[in-house]
């Protein structure tokens, strides 16, 4: 009887446990579908994926890459206009901010204030610009990956340097950023998309990925701190 009732035991607690891992993922999924929005650039032919983030101010602001802000002032999304009120090039994150999505202040993703590296994590953007993609992953190990921005309109870069030249004639800056590897498969259209923890909250921007594997890199939450510092 012993023996019958420790097994059952067992099971009811692997039961909460698998049910457990379902909710949270059930939940993180449904977070992002509320979040995540498709960016498009002034000229229409280029873009990628933000999302609503909550500033300790209050402000609502949208969070995406620098390199999908590019060179814009603006960005359109599906109710409208963005405008871009700060940029960092070395983290690779660009804010922009409207009166309309104020309302979404219950919404909008806060910035976590730490996590477990080794805790399951949710990701979710518009790959191609057209498909919602989320997934579940993991963090791995921490590296520096060098990234190709967008010059200054007189063709510098930040630190006063001549810019590259590319085929196409368009100038560019190459900077190298702190990442933390991830097993997201992202493809064109996924720059800019959250990564959140099982909890909802915000720990990690994906930014690049490998041409071979597709494998995400995403922008540390340390940065992603520092850069909404005093908003």
């Amino acid at each position: 009887m012993r023996k019958l009732a420790l097994v059952g035991v067992l099971v009811v607690g692997l039961m909460y446990f698998v049910l457990g891992g379902i909710l949270s993922k059930n939940h993180a999924m449904k977070r992002l579908g509320q979040v995540v929005y498709s960016l498009v650039d002034e000229t229409g032919r280029s873009g990628g994926t933000g999302f609503l983030v909550l500033g300790k101010s209050g402000t609502v602001f949208v969070m995406t890459n620098a390199h999908v802000c590019g060179k814009s002032s603006q960005m359109t999304y599906i109710d409208g206009t963005l405008t871009v009120v700060k940029v960092n090039k070395n983290y690779d994150l660009c804010l922009l901010v409207n009166n309309d999505i104020q309302s979404k202040v219950y919404t909008a993703l806060v910035v976590e204030d730490t996590y477990s590296s080794l805790e399951e994590v949710y990701t979710g953007g518009f790959a191609h610009l057209e498909r919602f993609n989320p997934q579940s992953g993991y963090f791995l190990e921490e590296a520096k990956i060098e990234l190709a921005v967008p010059a200054r309109k007189d063709g510098t870069c930040e630190d006063g340097t001549q810019a590259f030249r590319s085929f196409f004639g368009s100038f560019f800056c190459v900077v190298e950023i702190a990442a933390v590897k991830t097993t997201f498969r992202i493809f064109p259209g996924n720059s800019g998309s959250p990564v959140i923890s099982s909890s909802g909250g915000l720990v990690g921007v994906l930014f690049s990925g490998s041409t071979v594997t597709h494998y995400g890199n995403a922008v540390p939450l340390r940065l992603i701190q520092n850069f909404m510092e005093g908003l």
